[in-house]
């Protein structure tokens, strides 16, 4: 009996813990005044609800919240809706700001509302605030009161403040077919975030840029070579942008090699707001490797080779070189598209070698603005060049086409002489002699002699045997 009371007094000491552990995630928090700035603002926690009041149009009341894990937040308010009023019209403009008091993000309740809330801003451990202040209607003889929440979500993909630079950069993890990796951020006045992303080895890569969804606005992502030699080096490879009009934009296919690049997410305008992005990566080691639009930084294509690429934007020259060597009787030079779906054009601006020399041996102009379109090839078919490196620079027709295209030089066979050219010697030097004996010798194989010997034999033997017996 005794045990018994004892175990049962143990599971209500639980029960006690485990309320009071509830109580504590879950608490109600009333407003205190004054709380008019952040130095007297009321605190509560992640997923209490704080009961507030508006006494007059020109109250301010200040609220902070530790966030102790980076994550997702979102801050909400509740009220009751006011019948009859204007659908445009607001009861409550709700700021987010910062430790520092800069404002991350905003949003208003309407007076039809029930509840309004924030985009998901991405939080660093560490503390924010909330500003509450009247709409554009208010009764000073009623006030308006309101209830306070936020939510975390810590197991969300986000960024990371302070990210303003590429020293700061936030690790981004690549997307992978099937499994997407999509990252939060938010900017605010004057910001800019930048993500870093590792890239095992020479391949393609594909970023995005999304609106956020409750207010979109316009935003740019930038992929960025990155070098860090004691001081840090960026050069653009390309830049998308998505306006408030629009949901999301992919970039083109970037072909980079094995390192480390820089995505630098920038409001536009003035905008400021939630965005998503994320990185998508595929291994290639026949891929384009950017920066290539010069002859510096031209990327190397064997002959018999192929190399896939992509044209940014109308601003974007891809740079390929090749060698020639002394003997050669040209190269037949090939650009299609991979993308079939898309309406564009490539260009294949010149050929030239080290020295500008763009014509062969007999002075003919080896390539001027040849055009491949994406239901098209176009086929360059050059003399004989004298030996040394060339360079193709490729760029936009005059529709851009973002997708992949293939280019490939391929070596061209000696030419066959006129046959009437030819003397008797010649024309037997000519014949296929390795072929012919790769025949002789094949049919020879083929010949059971074995047998052939025995039915020899066994003839012989019945026509000896017979002028015997004709003898005896």
């Amino acid at each position: 009996m005794k045990k018994a009371k004892s175990v049962l007094s143990i599971v209500m000491a639980m029960l006690v813990v485990m309320s009071c552990m509830f109580a504590a995630s879950a608490a109600e928090v009333t407003e205190k005044e004054d709380n008019g700035t952040t130095a007297t603002a009321v605190s509560f926690e992640i997923k209490d609800t704080v009961k507030g009041a508006l006494s007059k149009i020109d109250d301010v009341d200040y609220y902070s919240f530790k966030v102790e894990k980076a994550g997702l937040v979102t801050v909400s308010v509740a009220h009751n809706a006011i019948a009859g009023a204007d659908p445009t019209s607001t009861v409550l403009t709700v700021k987010i700001l910062d430790a520092n008091g800069n404002k991350i993000t905003q949003f208003t309740s309407k007076a039809t509302d029930t509840k309004s809330s924030s985009d998901a801003f991405g939080a660093s451990a560490e503390t924010y605030y909330v500003e509450i202040t009247a709409g554009n209607i208010f009764d000073n003889a009623l006030g308006y009161n309101y209830e306070l929440t936020a939510s975390l979500d810590s197991a969300a993909l986000s960024e990371t403040e302070d990210n303003n630079t590429a020293a700061k950069a936030n690790a981004m993890q690549l997307s992978a077919s099937g499994s997407p990796k999509v990252y939060t951020g938010y900017i605010s006045e004057n910001d800019v975030d930048y993500y870093s992303i590792t890239v095992p080895g020479p391949g393609i890569v594909y970023f995005y840029i999304y609106n956020g969804s409750a207010v979109r606005g316009n935003y740019s992502a930038t992929l960025l070579s990155y070098v860090d030699k004691g001081e840090a080096v960026e050069k653009a490879l390309g830049t998308i942008a998505v306006n408030e009009n629009e949901a999301s934009k992919m970039s083109p296919g970037v072909g980079v090699n094995a390192g480390t690049y820089l995505i630098k997410i920038a409001g536009n305008g003035g905008s400021t707001g939630t965005y998503q992005t994320r990185a998508f990566y595929f291994a290639n080691d026949k891929s384009e490797m950017e920066y290539n639009n010069d002859n510096g930084s031209a990327n190397f294509v064997n002959i018999g080779g192929t190399i896939l690429a992509s044209v940014f934007d109308k601003g974007d020259i891809d740079c390929f070189k090749f060698t020639v060597p002394a003997n050669n009787y040209g190269y037949e030079i090939t650009l299609k598209s991979q993308d079939t779906a898309n309406e564009g054009k490539w260009q294949i601006v010149s050929i030239a070698n080290q020295d500008g020399l763009a014509t062969d041996k007999d002075g003919k102009v080896i390539a001027d603005n040849v055009v491949a379109t994406e239901k098209a090839e176009a086929k360059i078919s050059t003399g004989t060049l004298a030996a040394g490196t060339y360079y193709i620079k490729v760029k936009a027709g005059n529709v851009v086409n973002n997708g992949i295209y293939e280019l490939s030089i391929k070596a061209k066979d000696k030419p066959k002489e006129d046959e009437k050219d030819k003397n008797l010697w010649e024309k037997i030097q000519d014949l296929d002699w390795q072929g012919f004996w790769d025949n002789f010798s094949d049919w020879i194989g083929k010949i059971d002699f074995i047998s052939i010997i025995k039915s020899i034999s066994s003839s012989f033997i019945r026509v000896i045997t017979a002028l015997i017996s004709m003898a005896g």
